[in-house]
């Protein structure tokens, strides 16, 4: 979110109040982590809002993502996604990105671990390489799973089939990563909501 879209709101220093909120925000997803009891924590996408942001925003967002001293995996989205040049090979996030952060950049499983090194789950990634991307990111992705026996977490970003009438092939499909699932063991995240 822009100066242009919150000046609308007649505050005097609107992107200043959002940008701190946002960091705030991130420090409080590390307070709610470990009052759960969480192990690590999963960011899907848009982690920044723009490739041109500050380094000034690069220091604190990392800052706040220290804090957090969890592992944390960060999936990029259409707004901070792996094109050449893109803001995740930037030094100023390189420079600074924290030892508990990490970027989820390839199509691959990454394991996550405990601290006794014990494999407690298994993310399944698709970032996205484009702010456009034109294929479903999941589609081939759920489909070449093989059964495990740790939880396994498939992580994309993008929007649903079905929710707006759109019928782009974009769109990630409910169907090809959810069907071959057993209902009793599957949830489903959406917008940060459980299904």
């Amino acid at each position: 979110m822009t100066r242009h879209y919150l000046s609308k709101r007649g505050d005097d220093d609107p992107q200043a109040r959002f940008t701190a909120d946002r960091i705030e925000a991130v420090r409080r997803l590390g307070d709610v982590a470990h009052q759960e009891g969480c192990e690590f924590v999963v960011v899907a996408g848009d982690v920044f809002e723009t490739q041109n942001v500050s380094a000034q925003i690069i220091a604190r967002a990392c800052e706040a993502m220290a804090s957090i001293d969890i592992p944390v995996y960060l999936l990029p989205g259409n707004h901070d996604s792996l094109e050449p040049g893109c803001l995740w090979d930037g030094q100023d996030f390189l420079r600074r990105c924290p030892s508990n952060v990490h970027v989820l950049r390839d199509q691959a499983e990454t394991q996550v671990t405990n601290g006794n090194g014990l494999v407690i789950a298994t993310i399944v990634a698709a970032p996205l390489t484009t702010r456009h991307p034109s294929t479903d990111p999941l589609a081939k992705l759920a489909m070449s799973l093989k059964p495990t026996e740790t939880p396994r977490i498939l992580v994309g970003h993008g929007q649903l089939e079905g929710l707006s009438g759109d019928t782009r092939d974009a769109l990630i499909s409910r169907s090809p990563s959810t069907k071959r699932l057993p209902e009793e063991r599957c949830t489903t995240w959406r917008w940060g909501t459980a299904t």
